[in-house]
């Protein structure tokens, strides 16, 4: 299963339309060599049942993977739209924008409405009210959205598939006096309760006076929040053959 789900990412990236291709006659198959598994039953045919079992396990994976980044595609408007999301993580203060991971609830233009329920990343230009952005509060905005892409340069890294195996299907920059906030903390789950409890507790430390990359790395042992941790403490950690502890939960460190 684990050379499908390899494959079946590999393929969605690459070559989608080989995938189907590649898909129905693997299925087959898997399905002739089982029936066939099931037929011939000596013990000389013994790997059939084995060559069938890896086939479906095989297909599965592919299966899984493309089905799963599959979710992520969408055809956004080629020109500015009004869209409504819901800002799902609390947004990380940039140079010049805000960094907001939303997700797209409607697609508004002059003849209907549009429902993509899709994961987005949001730029939203700084000003005087962009400090008030909040987790779980919902925003009107108009831009144009586009779904994630490279520059094309030659050896760089793969930003489009990392957003995309993060489940974002588009990035759009919104200026300054092109969004508003509709409604506060209207989005509550057990993970919104979860991360508030975790920014609670990094607020705590940042009180006890904490800084800098202690605040970084006891965040990171007690609460798992990494987000704060410099490339040279996860290097230094990395060269020390100690990037492991980074990973500990709170549980096991109070263990």
């Amino acid at each position: 299963m684990i050379a499908g789900i390899i494959a079946g990412d590999f393929l969605f990236f690459h070559c989608q339309k080989l995938e189907w291709w590649l898909l129905m006659p693997l299925y087959a198959c898997s399905v002739l060599f089982l029936s066939a598994s099931y037929y011939f039953k000596r013990y000389a045919r013994r790997w059939l049942f084995g060559i069938s079992a890896s086939l479906c396990f095989f297909v599965l994976g592919i299966h899984t993977v493309s089905g799963r980044l599959q979710q992520t595609s969408y055809a956004f408007s080629e020109t500015k739209s009004v869209y409504r999301a819901i800002i799902m993580e609390k947004p990380k203060a940039k140079e010049q924008y805000l960094l907001c991971r939303a997700y797209l609830l409607e697609n508004r233009d002059s003849l209907s409405v549009v429902y993509p329920r899709k994961h987005i990343l949001l730029y939203i230009q700084k000003d005087s009210i962009s400090g008030c952005l909040r987790r779980g509060d919902e925003v009107l905005f108009s831009t144009r959205l586009s779904p994630p892409r490279n520059n094309g340069n030659p050896g760089e890294f793969d930003y489009a598939r990392y957003l995309t195996h993060k489940a974002v299907s588009g990035i759009g920059f919104v200026i300054s006096g092109n969004w508003k906030i509709t409604a506060t903390n209207i989005h509550y789950s057990l993970m919104h309760t979860a991360l508030e409890c975790r920014d609670n507790i990094v607020l705590l430390y940042d009180k006890l006076g904490f800084q800098g990359d202690e605040l970084a790395v006891l965040s990171a042992l007690t609460i798992g929040y990494q987000e704060e941790l410099s490339e040279e403490i996860r290097e230094s950690y990395s060269v020390s053959g100690a990037s492991h502890v980074l990973s500990l939960s709170g549980l096991h460190f109070a263990l």
